[in-house]
């Protein structure tokens, strides 16, 4: 939908502009304004004609009272962010602990790391592993073997 200056004089036409394979176009004129109610109410009667014959999908999904419905007159609905909700909150297990593939898993329990610890005014250092997440005492218990004091 287009408006445009008519060539007649203070006119504002309204136009539904139909593209077809290879740029044809059919320009359908929803009709002519005068003032700003007019222009409004053929853009109006334009966003119907563009959604003539159209039904409208109901994505609530039986949930009451959805936010933000669009409005009757308006043929583009508002964006939500359920998806994306819905997409994060299968990301984690029900203890909160985020789903790891293996290779995720592999870098996670690489990063038990072993540290070499020299005390102030001494000339002799002291391994020390690093206290290993609950996530890598899970995994090793999953895999039922201990969590090595070595690396």
């Amino acid at each position: 939908m287009r408006t445009v200056k008519t060539s007649s004089g203070g006119a504002t036409a309204v136009q539904i502009v139909w593209s077809f394979r290879r740029g044809s176009r059919k320009i359908e004129h929803i009709g002519s304004a005068h003032d700003d109610a007019e222009l409004e109410a053929l853009k109006a009667a334009g966003r119907q004609r563009l959604a003539a014959g159209q039904l409208e999908l109901d994505l609530s999904m039986g949930r009451p009272g959805r936010p933000n419905p669009p409005r009757q007159d308006d043929p583009i609905a508002p964006a939500r962010r359920s998806a994306v909700q819905a997409k994060a909150s299968r990301q984690h297990d029900l203890a909160g602990r985020p789903y790891r593939s293996f290779r995720g898993l592999l870098g996670h329990l690489a990063s038990l790391t072993r540290n070499q610890v020299r005390f102030a005014d001494a000339s002799t250092t002291v391994p020390m592993l690093a206290e290993p997440t609950a996530g890598q005492r899970q995994a090793f218990g999953l895999l039922d073997v201990p969590i090595p004091l070595t690396l």
